[in-house]
């Protein structure tokens, strides 16, 4: 299984649900939330909450104890405030904070694909012109990552944005990120969290968006 932390299983249209939160109760989760001077994680309004306050510190925000390797993740994203020279999204494969993947949405209109190699940021994809995305705060963006065999697809509200062969992934825990890059704080809000089996993938290929 592509998630070792599963909380009940459900079919829904894509094939089997792992795990799936909506943050619909603000009673503490698998999902950390702390603060700090540079970062601050919560539950509220039905989301979790991540705020990102400092360009030198992107803030991670964990599913904890879960163990992603293949499969498909999806999440709503909304900007909630702060400069749209900002960039966030999905994280995984993450084995501590010196080494993990994060496919991320720019609040001006990007997409990019980075990975975390012994605390330095290695792109991927370098940023691209996303026409799919919604700007402006509280705009909601539905991401999607897909891990299949040899094969990593990427999605913005249901449009394929880029593809990678070859990732060498490692077995990490999955999150979300927020990053700024000025010095103005930035809160993002993430909802709808699912976890799919590697059969998804193979779901929505056959539907015609391989």
């Amino acid at each position: 299984m592509g998630l070792l932390v599963v909380a009940g299983v459900v079919f829904g249209c894509f094939g089997v649900v792992l795990y799936e939160q909506d943050f619909s109760s603000s009673w503490p989760s698998a999902w950390d939330t702390a603060s700090s001077s540079v970062s601050e994680r919560w539950i509220a309004q039905g989301a979790y909450q991540v705020v990102a306050r400092s360009p030198q510190f992107p803030t991670t925000g964990l599913l904890e104890g879960s163990a992603f390797y293949t499969g498909a993740i999806e999440l709503n994203a909304s900007q909630q405030s702060g400069t749209p020279h900002c960039s966030y999204g999905i994280v995984f494969g993450y084995v501590n904070e010196q080494s993990y993947l994060k496919f991320c949405i720019t609040g001006d209109g990007y997409v990019e694909l980075n990975q975390v190699v012994a605390g330095e940021t290695k792109v991927l994809v370098g940023r691209r012109r996303c026409f799919v995305s919604h700007l402006g705060h509280e705009a909601v963006n539905r991401l999607r990552v897909e891990v299949d065999g040899r094969v990593c697809r990427f999605y913005v509200n249901g449009c394929r944005v880029m593809e990678c062969l070859d990732l060498l992934i490692p077995c990490g825990e999955i999150g979300v990120v927020v990053a700024t890059l000025q010095d103005d704080e930035v809160c993002v809000a993430f909802d709808d969290i699912r976890v799919h089996d590697p059969s998804v993938v193979a779901t929505v290929s056959a539907t015609g968006t391989p």
